[in-house]
């Protein structure tokens, strides 16, 4: 059962009245049930998502299309990384906002280091009530 916050703002999006329909997504992540999560969450805010599954997949979307408000990015990618992708997505376009999607957060000097250059982080499995907030932030 949702806790009377998390209704309010889950029948907030129910009402229709949050509508980012407007805004893109580029999820990234090569776990389908992770993606379907999200999919399923932000599915009443109406926004567009663009889905890669490999890093490579990911810069190459990202350099061809040109209204992607957000990256939403998992890690542990096969090939190229979740910090590869974001340094090549902070190189082309420092102003989209890169939230980084993963399991659990990486400890130790360099990768606690390279985690805190996203400007965000959500932990798998993510909650609605923390997609919603984060997004908002960024959106609103």
């Amino acid at each position: 059962m949702l806790k009377a916050r998390h209704r309010k703002e889950h029948n907030y999006l129910k009402s229709g009245k949050i509508n980012w329909g407007n805004k893109t997504i580029l999820l990234v992540d090569d776990d389908y049930f992770s993606c379907l999560l999200v999919q399923e969450l932000l599915n009443e805010t109406k926004v567009n998502i663009i889905e890669a599954q490999t890093g490579e997949e990911a810069i190459s979307i990202f350099r061809k299309t040109k209204n992607i408000n957000l990256v939403l990015l998992d890690i542990k990618l096969p090939g190229v990384d979740g910090f590869e992708v974001y340094k090549q997505v902070y190189h082309l376009n420092p102003a989209v906002p890169v939230i980084a999607y993963t399991a659990s957060k990486p400890y130790g000097t360099t990768k606690q280091h390279k985690i805190d250059s996203f400007d965000d982080i959500l932990l798998k499995p993510v909650c609605f009530n923390k997609l919603f907030r984060v997004f908002s932030k960024y959106f609103n």
